[in-house]
């Protein structure tokens, strides 16, 4: 007679994935990429705010009576603002000033290199600038843009459409 069970449950080992070599210490913390892009955030409010407030849209952005025109040209004259500050940077090193100021960069996944300058513009940060001027779509693409940092690859959806991740310099 033998010893196996024809009505015995079967079995199998169960492990957990083991995080990705690349990956393992390389990747940018949380901590280091919110203070980055909080610099970013400063950085691009002291040469953007005075353009909105000499503009005049100012009072209507106050009051909360933008038109989609205005949601238009904030979003051009921002863009255009975010490149004059970091497109040398992005271009030839891969980081923002706040991403120098922390010690990170953007590379791409698969090879680990400097994304080219269009795919930083237009995948990595135009989807943003795109979505942005969408009323109702905006606030629901930045919640889910920012949510997805606590992946465990902590790559955001402007890093999954680039294929790109940030890592430290």
């Amino acid at each position: 007679m033998s010893d196996r069970n024809p009505y015995a449950p079967p079995k199998a080992e169960v492990r957990d994935a083991p995080p990705l070599a690349a990956d393992a210490g390389n990747l940018a913390s949380r901590e280091l990429r919110l203070i980055g892009s909080i610099v970013d955030g400063v950085a691009n409010a002291i040469v953007f705010g005075p353009v909105i407030v000499f503009s005049g849209i100012w009072p209507r952005l106050r009051a909360g009576q933008l038109s989609f025109g205005d949601t238009v040209l904030i979003a051009l004259v921002g863009m255009a603002a975010f490149l004059l500050l970091n497109g040398y940077l992005l271009a030839t090193a891969g980081q923002t000033i706040g991403k120098r100021v922390v010690g990170t960069r953007i590379v791409n996944v698969s090879d680990e290199e400097i994304p080219r300058f269009l795919t930083l513009v237009g995948a990595r940060y135009g989807s943003g600038w795109l979505l942005g001027v969408i009323p109702g779509v905006n606030n629901f693409y930045w919640l889910v843009d920012v949510l997805l940092i606590f992946r465990s690859d902590r790559r955001c959806v402007h890093d999954l459409l680039a294929g790109t991740k940030v890592i430290n310099a």
